[in-house]
This record gives C-alpha cells, sequence and structure tokens, in this order.
C-alpha cells in the first residue's frame, strides 16, 4: 500500500473509529460530533464547548459529515447532494447512492454509482469510476482508510456461478485504491471471503 498516514490523519482516524462504534455517534471530525437524539440529528462543537446545535435532520436524510461538508440523501433515494456547513447545497443532485461514506478532509464521497465502485468529488460533483472490476468480480463493502485511499473488500462471484454454491463460499480480496490515480490493487486473498476484514484505521 503506498504512503504513510499522518499523525493528524491517525488520530482523526481513530477518533472516528471509537466513536462511531457508539450508538448514536454518526461522525467524528477534529472539531465536531454528529450524533442522533430526538430522532434527528445534531452537531457538538468540540472546541468551543458551546451548547449542541439540531441539523433540523433525520438520520435517514443526512448521510455524512465531515469538515463542514454535508452528504445528504435526495428525495427520489437514487442520489446524493452535497451542502457546506451553512446548509447552503454546493451540489444538488449527484448520481450514487446513498449509503457512501465522506473522505476525512470531506473532499471525496465514496460509494456505489450505475458503472460500479466510484468516488465524487464534493466541490465539483464529478464523478469517477475506480478501477476494481477484475474478472467478474466486484466490490461489495468498503470504507476510506487514511488520505485518498478507499480499501474495498472484493468477492470472486464467478466463483460461486461456476461452482453453484452461496456467496460466502468463495474467495475474496482485500484492495486498495487511490483517488488521485483511481487505481486499485489486491493487498490480501483469501480462499474463504467471510475470513477477509478491511484494514481501516
Amino acid at each position: 500500500m503506498s504512503g504513510l498516514a499522518s499523525t493528524s490523519d491517525l488520530s482523526r482516524s481513530r477518533a472516528r473509529r471509537a466513536w462511531s462504534s457508539l450508538s448514536p455517534i454518526l461522525s467524528v471530525d477534529a472539531d465536531e460530533v454528529a450524533y442522533i437524539a430526538d430522532d434527528h440529528v445534531w452537531l457538538a462543537d468540540l472546541a468551543t464547548g458551546e451548547q449542541p446545535r439540531s441539523t433540523r435532520r433525520t438520520p435517514d436524510e443526512l448521510v455524512d459529515i465531515d469538515e463542514g461538508v454535508r452528504a445528504m440523501r435526495s428525495p427520489n433515494a437514487s442520489s446524493v447532494q452535497f451542502r457546506g456547513a451553512d446548509g447552503s447545497v454546493v451540489r444538488p443532485s449527484v448520481p450514487m447512492e446513498a449509503d457512501g461514506q465522506l473522505s476525512s478532509d470531506g473532499r471525496w464521497f465514496f460509494g456505489f454509482a450505475a458503472e460500479g465502485v466510484a468516488v465524487a468529488n464534493t466541490a465539483t460533483g464529478e464523478v469517477q469510476q475506480l478501477d476494481a472490476d477484475v474478472g467478474g468480480q466486484f466490490a461489495r463493502t468498503g470504507a476510506w482508510s487514511y488520505g485518498d485511499t478507499v480499501m474495498l473488500l472484493v468477492p470472486d462471484v464467478s466463483a460461486a456461478s461456476e461452482g453453484g454454491g452461496p456467496l460466502y463460499k468463495v474467495p475474496g480480496a482485500v484492495m486498495s485504491c487511490q483517488v488521485s490515480t483511481l487505481e486499485c490493487e489486491t493487498e490480501a486473498t483469501s480462499p474463504d471471503f467471510l475470513t477477509l476484514v478491511l484494514p481501516v484505521l
């Protein structure tokens, strides 16, 4: 895997993982925690310690928050929109499924588009496909690792089709993809897809 995580990247990633494992925390960045209360998403400012404020959005509407960027589920659920910290719409409709994740700096949104696994630029709305399709394989699960690296779990569904067996009895791979190049490479493989775990910081 190329590149090294900076100290700030590691601290933020570890904080996000710790907070996100505790319901009802949705996300954590350098200065802000997003959490669910009274069926709405609230924001707590870690820097100032001011009273938490409501986003007036439900968890179904607000997909993710990072560095002031908000990924919102569009009404038709077939696209996402990106908003700024003040709630203003930056990009009204980006054709990606609304179950993805923002990068830690809020610049990118990882998820699934009609063409496959993709990333969207939250400022321009441009969607680019990651080169993750290999021999009939497709990514089922993915998450940000550090910087502009996305990690994918990729089962070999062609093996299931040929053998007539269920998906959980097929080989699989962990792949790392760089947003800057859109290229992916295999980091680890296993004859049993279910034994693979994403190495997310």
